[in-house]
């Protein structure tokens, strides 16, 4: 499977987590556009959004290696800065962990961020639930949704 599907892959997972925990609203690969005034409108896609009336924006960052670095994080705040969403309402999430810079980033600017710690977590929360949607034992989904080690 190539990256690009296993992103894809990852983003379904979140989804499925998501709806879990019980977030409503939740719609996956939204395409949204802001107008300008002059020269042609700007186009975005975001990976997940979710709420009834304070809605969230969920950037899905799919690693195989590295993990996840202050550009990534900046350019999502630049999407929710032309898009004027609050930088509040903006967060990631991993399959690997994010660098000092990218930590220390989104700290500044209150982009939340969800690690593989923080994604292994609710699989254990929600243990039979996982097992159930993705139909394996959780040594098999660390491999096959977090990456492996």
């Amino acid at each position: 499977m190539k990256s690009q599907e296993k992103g894809f892959v990852f983003e379904k997972f979140i989804v499925e987590m998501l709806k879990d925990l019980g977030k409503k609203n939740i719609q996956h690969n939204q395409q949204k556009k802001k107008k300008r005034i002059f020269g042609e409108d700007l186009r975005f896609q975001i990976d997940i959004t979710y709420g009834v009336f304070r809605k969230h924006y969920v950037e899905c960052k799919y690693k195989e290696k590295n993990n996840v670095g202050l550009e990534d994080v900046a350019k999502f705040r630049s999407v929710l800065e032309i898009m004027e969403i609050p930088y509040n309402r903006g967060l990631m999430v991993t399959n690997k962990y994010y660098t000092e810079r990218a930590k220390y980033y989104a700290k500044k600017n209150h982009i939340k961020l969800y690690n593989r710690n923080d994604l292994m977590s609710w699989c254990w929360k929600r243990k039979k639930f996982v097992e159930k949607i993705i139909g394996t034992k959780k040594f098999d989904l660390e491999k096959r949704i977090l990456g492996g080690v």
